[in-house]
């Protein structure tokens, strides 16, 4: 992790905010932990197979203005979710849109 954190990167590699991991962060010290438990690289390889098609990996949250906030949790209401489930939605149709325009 020390050297991971010394080498040059903008922003926060493997922490949201110094402190707490990103995702990034939370999967070094997944695989710290399963080498730890004895997993071999064909397992680790296995493991990252995996962890890129499992859904649930957080992401940066909106800065919102206090207007935005109660719009779009009036919107949440009505939609009967709940604002985080909202924005998750949101993101998600923006990302899904964003990878699609990529190349292949």
């Amino acid at each position: 992790m020390q050297a991971a954190l010394k080498a040059p990167h903008k922003g926060n590699l493997l922490t949201t905010d110094g402190v707490h991991m990103n995702p990034l962060g939370n999967e070094m010290m997944a695989k710290g932990v399963l080498r730890a438990l004895g997993v071999d690289a064909a397992g680790l390889a296995k493991v990252d197979a995996a962890w890129g098609t499992i859904g649930g990996c957080e992401g940066p949250r909106p800065r919102l203005t206090l207007g935005q906030y109660k719009q779009l949790a009036a919107i949440a209401g009505r939609e009967g979710m709940s604002l985080d489930e909202l924005l998750g939605a949101i993101l998600n149709k923006a990302v899904e849109a964003t990878l699609a325009r990529q190349p292949k």
